[in-house]
């Protein structure tokens, strides 16, 4: 289970660190982390440890630090939109934890969930997005009422100001 940001049990929510990244053109990139093939950044971080992610590489974008320490990706993108045939959002069951996201009904491009990184120590890391392709001022929404056009389904409330997004 996550442990990196407070679980609300009432509610069914998790808050936790919203990260910015880029792709290669600087189309950017609002994601969380989840799961780490690394079990000792996975007990640094609170991120789920998955040893079988090792052998996802090969399937797997890459993403590289920029001179900000910031990702940047490869390739992968995703389209929060909603479609006639998915108008509306689609809520999680009360008690499911939310420990993995998929893409909104409605994605129309391809969204890769686990990337390998080119530091020093290589690690297969899934960075769920939770919005792409709009800037901090466009999703600010720290106390709910989200716009799902703009961010994933399971988003309750996201803070670029604070850096934290809480999800379903």
């Amino acid at each position: 289970m996550l442990k990196s940001g407070p679980i609300d049990l009432v509610k069914g929510t998790i808050t936790v660190p919203l990260y910015l990244g880029h792709m290669k053109n600087g189309t950017n990139v609002w994601y969380i982390l989840s799961d780490v093939d690394d079990p000792n950044v996975a007990a640094l971080l609170g991120l789920n440890f998955s040893a079988k992610m090792t052998f996802m590489s090969n399937a797997s974008r890459t993403a590289n630090l920029d001179q900000n320490g910031d990702l940047v990706f490869d390739k992968g993108s995703v389209d929060f939109r909603r479609s006639a045939a998915s108008p509306r959002r689609v809520p999680w069951a009360r008690n499911f934890l939310p420990l993995r996201l998929s893409p909104a009904p409605s994605a129309t491009r391809t969204i890769v969930r686990s990337f390998r990184s080119s530091m020093p120590a290589a690690l297969s890391i899934t960075p769920p997005s939770v919005a792409f392709g709009v800037n901090a001022n466009d999703i600010i929404f720290p106390n709910g009422n989200v716009d799902y056009s703009k961010v994933h389904d399971q988003v309750v409330a996201i803070d670029p100001l604070n850096m934290t997004v809480t999800i379903t």
